[in-house]
């Protein structure tokens, strides 16, 4: 037992270090550079893949020129066009608010709307702490008036949503969706269409949230721990897998005090069953797609094929959310190390992993099936339900079952006429695709709710060749070049990223293919 207490209190000890020194040599930077990357902007992190432009004449990829792209703004905090002086607008609502107060209603709808209005303004100039104020002023009006829970106040929520999103306030972002999604169903009838769609914003919230967190590091993520119970609950637990292959979890505070024997046998009275980890958000995601997938599969409208196959990828999303989330906290592994701390290979996956990767394995097939007997649906719509159940094996690590779907999609398209070049869009891609496709990954657009055609403002770029082995693994992987003043840390990260996420394979004539010295471009923004 004496050197298991001794290990833990070792490691910890420098881990506590390390992240101190670091967290000093950070604030350092910052303070000389206040837009070097730092731990905690690995929540604004993004990663933007292209090919990698055509070499010079000296062989050399071209550079980037010119500058950087602006951002597109979101629509809550887009500048008012046909506004020219926003400061004397803002002083005049104020004066106006003033004059209202003094000779109206202090509940008028006059005074409401300039609030909303002073808001607004206060938004678009990122003042954003003044614009939450003006909005809940507004808001506390419409209750007067119209009760606490009515619609009204829907736009107001959502603004002071974006607001409280523009100054990181995560507690507040979490609390303020889930009272959006309070008066909704306060608000809507059991039937009404409108509360279906409330329920999906819900679930959608639920998972993104989620994700969003687990893309967090350093001192960011010490930051959502204290602002979110669920993440600092899920943080709690380290992984045991035990003699039979099985998994269980024990919290951190207690892993001291557990026997090398209970940890090998999983009889610590400490330990938890794997279905009793999992993140509420995620349990609540799954549950309300679970009950829209059942409303929309005895619907006969138009357009229920599409709804019923959007639920069914959310919830195949929350099924390999719960996998990344089991993979997070499987740290400790092999019971009879010093530390806890050396990982060994999985030998298997939690039940509760493996549960979920089975139903929608079969969901996914089922709806491939279907479609192929469909003689309403384009070929390219048919292989696309075969790729999705490809990329569902590789995203598991079954790279090995998904040739069958995979040689699937590449028969429908070549039968269908398309030519080779057509294809080979499709299977030979000139960059990388995250298996599965149709989920979110780390450090991508889609985690931060950015459209894919909106510009950013890239702080640099790498140059890299690789490998894509036939099972979707990113090998030999060699940067070739940075922009100037890329941090090691940027380098390390996307590695780390590229040797961890599984990628689709490449496609020729129907089989998985090796492609090799692959030249990508990854542009980053934070």
């Amino acid at each position: 037992m004496l050197p298991l207490l001794l290990g833990v209190l070792l490691s910890g000890t420098t881990l506590v270090h390390s992240a101190y020194a670091q967290d000093e040599q950070e604030a350092e930077a910052s303070a000389v550079d206040p837009d070097r990357y730092t731990s905690d902007k690995r929540g604004s992190l993004i990663f933007d893949i292209a090919a990698l432009p055509e070499p010079n004449a000296e062989g050399l990829a071209a550079p980037d020129t010119g500058a950087a792209p602006a951002v597109t703004a979101s629509p809550a905090l887009a500048a008012d066009a046909s506004s020219t002086n926003p400061r004397a607008d803002i002083a005049a609502y104020r004066s106006r608010i003033a004059d209202t107060q003094a000779t109206d209603d202090a509940y008028s709808n006059e005074l409401r709307e300039q609030y909303d209005s002073l808001g607004t303004l206060l938004q678009q100039s990122r003042e954003h702490e003044d614009a939450i104020a003006a909005f809940e002023s507004a808001m506390h009006i419409d209750r007067v008036n119209t009760g606490l829970y009515t619609l009204d106040q829907i736009p107001l929520v959502e603004k002071m949503i974006a607001s409280h999103e523009a100054l990181g306030n995560i507690r507040e972002v979490n609390d303020l969706h889930e009272y959006l999604f309070y008066i909704q169903q306060r608000s809507y009838a059991a039937d009404d269409p409108r509360l279906l769609a409330a329920k999906e914003d819900w679930a959608d919230w639920n998972l993104e949230s989620f994700l969003r967190e687990s893309a967090l590091g350093g001192s960011a993520l010490a930051m959502a721990i204290e602002a979110s119970p669920q993440l600092a609950r899920r943080m709690e637990y380290v992984a045991v897998q035990t003699q039979n292959g099985s998994y269980v979890y024990i919290p951190r505070s207690q892993l001291f005090l557990t026997s090398a024997t209970d940890l090998a046998l999983g009889t610590s009275p400490y330990s938890m069953a794997p279905e009793t980890v999992i993140d509420q958000r995620l349990l609540m995601a799954r549950d309300y797609y679970e009950e829209l997938a059942e409303t929309d599969a005895g619907a006969e409208a138009e357009g229920t094929l599409d709804s019923n196959a959007r639920i069914q990828r959310k919830l195949a999303s929350v099924a390999y959310a719960v996998k990344q989330q089991m993979e997070e906290m499987d740290v400790v592994e092999d019971f009879g190390s010093l530390n806890y701390n050396r990982v060994m290979p999985v030998r298997s996956m939690p039940m509760v992993v493996s549960r979920g990767y089975i139903s929608n394995r079969d969901l996914l097939e089922a709806r491939a099936t279907e479609l192929e007997q469909d003689p309403t649906v384009t070929a390219q719509e048919k292989a696309q339900a075969w790729i999705d159940l490809g990329d569902w094996h590789v995203g598991f690590d079954y790279a090995s079952r998904s040739e069958d779907a995979y040689r699937k999609a590449w028969t429908l398209l070549s039968t269908a006429g398309l030519s080779e070049s057509e294809i080979a869009a499709i299977f030979m891609p000139a960059l990388l695709v995250p298996a599965p496709g149709f989920v979110i990954h780390d450090y991508s657009r889609a985690l931060h709710g950015i459209p894919p055609d909106a510009e950013l403002p890239y702080k640099g770029h790498m140059d890299l060749s690789l490998t894509l082995s036939s099972q979707g693994d990113v090998r030999n992987i060699d940067i070739e070049a940075a922009s100037p003043n890329t941090p090691q840390v940027l380098r390390s990260t996307l590695l780390d990223y590229l040797r961890e996420q599984k990628m689709r394979p490449a496609i020729v004539n129907g089989e998985a293919v090796e492609r090799d010295n692959m030249k990508l471009r990854y542009y980053y923004t934070y």
